[in-house]
């Protein structure tokens, strides 16, 4: 729905673009933040958002998804895990190759209401087929890859490449090998899947440089981020220190309570919030972007840690313009409901942690457009 003149009221106002984190209205007049104040006039408005602990953030990005639904076994559709959670922009990670991008651009990107962007998989068709994509060297082919990057700049922000061993077969480390090559010399980050070895994950994370991204870090196979004795793993905190971006990539096997809380004791914290969402894991254990959140803070992160996760953070991976929530933006704004209640919440290894809240998508506000999320 358009609301030409829409009132928040009593919002916790979060906004990590500007240090910001303290309570107020909103006004927004024809698509545009016209007031941030307190006591903001609300009767004339033609709606109004007022209940108790409402958060407003910029509009949430989830860095790690799969949306390419009918071509892909896992793909869902965009909006529902986009707008419809309250999610205004996703990165999908690697559905798409060379071969099968402009099927995924025409279809996908171009037809839905959620701002979409892609990490292009190294594999030529992307994950049509399923796992095992880059166990043949002949399912890569760069000069494709180069032909479709050079063509799609503005939507292709990244290379993906899996590297566990039910992808590589006995390629090992070949293939991401590759990938980081092509990746440098398109000058594009490179988001690598880690899992079950081969390859080593410390050989891995020698390979990638500052800005490149490591999803799926806080998993609980082994082999992992920490030692056999509990040490960290050596090779991580180098590439944590010289500024390889951690991504939390929770997905169906992928995120382990137990490791996260550790590391993030030890200030080994994510750079962004990635779901890896998808069909098989939609309704559990991921569920949804703010459900991860969720589950993120009673890890031991900050509210304002995790929307910092879910907005500068990918924006600034991405290369996209941030848009503040300041008096003349547009308006670009997720609302979201601390609903302070009793959850429980599983990880993907089955262990459960007891919340006292939930964060629960409300709204998203994209200039004039109003779009009531579904909640959950």
């Amino acid at each position: 729905m358009k609301a030409q003149t829409l009132v928040i009221k009593n919002a916790r106002i979060i906004d990590p673009m500007k240090c910001a984190d303290f309570n107020g209205d909103i006004l927004i007049e024809n698509g545009k933040i016209s007031k941030i104040d307190h006591d903001i006039y609300k009767e004339n408005a033609s709606f109004v958002i007022e209940d108790k602990n409402i958060i407003v953030t910029p509009s949430l990005v989830d860095m790690h998804t799969h949306v390419f639904p009918d071509v892909t076994p896992l793909g869902v559709l965009p909006d529902t895990v986009g707008v419809n959670m309250g999610v205004g922009i996703l990165v999908d990670a690697g559905s798409a190759g060379a071969y099968t991008f402009e099927d995924f651009k025409k279809n996908v990107i171009c037809k839905s209401r959620t701002k979409v962007y892609e990490f292009l998989n190294i594999a030529k068709d992307g994950l049509k087929k399923g796992t095992g994509e880059l166990s043949d060297y002949n399912n890569i082919d760069i000069e494709a890859n180069k032909k479709v990057i050079l063509n799609n700049r503005e939507v292709i922000k990244g290379i993906k490449v899996r590297a566990s061993a039910s992808v590589v077969g006995n390629l090992g480390i070949g293939p991401v090998k590759i990938a980081k090559e092509f990746a440098k010399e398109m000058e594009l980050p490179l988001m690598v899947h880690i899992g079950n070895a081969p390859p080593e994950l410390k050989d891995v994370l020698n390979l990638l440089d500052k800005g490149d991204i490591v999803t799926h870090i806080y998993h609980g196979k082994q082999g992992g981020l920490f030692n056999p004795d509990g040490t960290v793993l050596k090779e991580a905190l180098d590439a944590y220190e010289r500024g390889v971006l951690f991504d939390v990539g929770h997905g169906t096997s992928s995120f382990n309570f137990k490791v996260a809380q550790k590391a993030f004791s030890l200030d080994i914290k994510p750079y962004t919030a990635g779901t890896d969402i998808y069909n098989q894991n939609i309704n559990g254990p991921v569920y949804s972007l703010t459900t991860t959140l969720t589950k993120l803070v009673n890890l031991g992160l900050s509210l304002g840690e995790v929307v910092t996760l879910a907005t500068i953070n990918p924006r600034t991976i991405l290369g996209i313009e941030n848009q503040p929530i300041e008096t003349g933006y547009k308006a670009e704004i997720t609302v979201m409901q601390k609903i302070d209640e009793q959850y429980l919440l599983i990880d993907s290894d089955g262990n459960k942690m007891k919340s006292n809240f939930k964060l629960v998508p409300r709204y998203l506000i994209t200039g004039e457009e109003l779009i009531n999320t579904e909640g959950e």
